[in-house]
């Protein structure tokens, strides 16, 4: 899959290919057969494969040949018909549906809306595309109108393919239709008007009346009123233009497509439970974004600080920028098989693959150094603080929840213990886990019980960060006097005052893992857990 991360035209008919060869390996042949067929000039001859199943892969097969070539067609898929999209410029795609974008569903045989593509039928086993992803809305049209009067000082109307007028910079066309449309959307070709031409046509002013192409399909007209003579030098640009804005309008509406189907895909993983949950729906859903679960992943999320003074987090970044997170960790984290996916407004989730990182123990180290670098690159870019939590590695599907809940797990309590930290483990944070799992009363009652005499103390919050470091690097004097910068006889000294305050040996193993524990709810309580 990874060589299809930013695929070029040898990449996308490799693709196509590829699934040629995954709908023959895997038939349906429990079904009732079906011959599945996708045409296109692009695509390599010979590409028939029976049974329903595949159906859905010859259309991907047809997509993406129509991707790899400068020639839009029609892609017959199972008796289906698709209008081609133009080959757009994937570079800056990730491994979604291989390239960055979600793959075509098959069209059923009766009208629907799926997405933003509606399907008209034409008989048994037949339908067509008769509104496509880059449809030419009426929002879209109004803005387009409006700005390009702006800039050339002439009137410019947007029609539909039936010749309505959708958005024009006189308000009192909109709604009304251009009769000159219907014969520039049915020829293709541009047509002006003078005043005797524009009398004769419903609803049409002098001026020239162009196509809006998209591929190898008429989406609607674009018109300019005034003398043709003066006008005229205006049309291409202008049509240029507006088809530019249209490109542009359908990859983001594809972007937006596809990060809401990884959002979705992240918040599944993170309710799965095997044996409660169907693992193959989930799957499925996976494999058609590019990614395969059931491989070692971690799971890191990042939340991100929102400026203060902010009431809700819908205003707290402005729309640009709470996409820069996102943006940030696809460039951080570029290992073939990672998925990252917003959550929420001020969060970021990442899958990442251990095995392109020398696996888990070592993949752990080298996602800590990855997530440093992300929490400055967001602090460079937009000015405000990020903290990142990592879960336990997790060898498939069934261990994905856990990692990414322990993620979570630690970025709370990270951020509530440790404030000065940006990056938190969850193999760090497992006794803070648990111990705020126990009842405040009973850990009032433990901390009263073991601290009483203690907390009392000369010194005290020096005292309690000893038990702490002693018990944390595993009772050696040594390591814990260099861990604290103080002489190893200054230590013994300190635990000696302990001993006397508590009755007991402060270095004994029970003893001291007892006062570590209640020296750690302490600090919760202290924290305000």
């Amino acid at each position: 899959m990874s060589l299809f991360r930013n695929p070029t035209r040898s990449g996308h008919l490799l693709a196509c290919r590829w699934y040629a060869l995954r709908a023959q390996r895997y038939p349906a042949s429990a079904a009732p057969a079906h011959q599945a067929t996708a045409t296109h000039p692009c695509l390599p001859t010979g590409l028939s494969v029976s049974s329903p199943r595949n159906v859905d892969t010859m259309g991907v097969i047809g997509w993406w040949a129509v991707k790899a070539c400068s020639q839009p067609g029609i892609v017959s898929v199972g008796g289906y018909e698709r209008a081609g999209q133009e080959r757009q410029d994937l570079e800056d795609g990730g491994e979604a549906g291989i390239g960055g974008r979600p793959m075509p569903r098959r069209a059923p045989p009766e009208a629907h809306t799926l997405s933003d593509e509606t399907y008209e039928e034409l008989g048994p086993g037949r339908a067509r595309v008769v509104r496509c992803v880059h449809m030419l809305t009426p929002e879209l049209a109004q803005e387009i109108a409006t700005s390009i009067t702006a800039a050339i000082g002439f009137n410019v109307l947007v029609t539909d393919r039936q010749g309505r007028v959708i958005g024009s910079a006189d308000p009192t066309r909109v709604g009304t239709v251009h009769e000159a449309s219907v014969a520039v959307v049915r020829r293709r070709t541009e047509a002006w008007h003078d005043p005797a031409a524009a009398r004769r046509l419903s609803g049409v002013r002098p001026g020239i009346t162009l196509p809006l192409t998209l591929g190898q399909e008429v989406v609607g007209t674009v018109g300019i009123t005034g003398d043709p003579a003066v006008v005229r030098p205006f049309g291409e640009i202008v049509r240029r233009q507006t088809e530019i804005i249209l490109r542009q309008t359908a990859l983001l509406r594809l972007e937006l497509r596809r990060e809401r189907a990884v959002e979705q895909l992240v918040a599944d993983i993170a309710s799965y439970q095997e044996g409660v949950v169907d693992a193959e729906p989930l799957r499925t859903s996976a494999e058609e974004l590019g990614f395969v679960v059931d491989l070692p992943r971690a799971v890191l999320v990042m939340a991100v600080d929102l400026p203060p003074g902010v009431p809700g987090p819908e205003s707290a970044l402005g729309p640009d920028q709470r996409q820069v997170p996102v943006r940030l960790a696809m460039e951080v984290f570029q290992a073939a098989g990672d998925l990252v996916a917003p959550v929420g407004a001020a969060a970021v989730a990442v899958l990442a693959d251990l095995v392109p990182r020398g696996g888990p123990q070592r993949a752990v180290d080298a996602l800590h150094k990855l997530a440093g670098v992300l929490v400055q690159r967001i602090e460079h870019r937009l000015g405000v603080g990020s903290w990142v939590g990592i879960g336990a590695p997790a060898s498939g599907l069934a261990e994905l929840p856990r990692s990414y809940h322990e993620a979570w797990s630690a970025l709370r309590i990270g951020r509530r213990m440790m404030p000065g930290v940006h990056v938190y483990e969850a193999r760090d944070y497992r006794v803070w886990d648990l111990l705020l799992g126990v009842a405040p009363r009973q850990r009032q009652d433990f901390r009263r019980a073991m601290l009483s005499n203690l907390a009392s103390q000369r010194g005290w919050p020096e005292l309690r960060r000893t038990v702490i470091a002693l018990v944390e690097h595993g009772l050696g004097l040594a390591d814990t006097a260099f861990a604290l910068h103080i002489h190893r006889n200054t230590l013994l000294y300190r635990l000696k005052r302990i001993s006397a305050a508590i009755g007991e040996d402060a270095r004994a193993p029970r003893v001291a893992i007892a006062l570590y524990l209640a020296c750690l709810l302490e600090e919760i309580d202290q924290a305000g857990g």
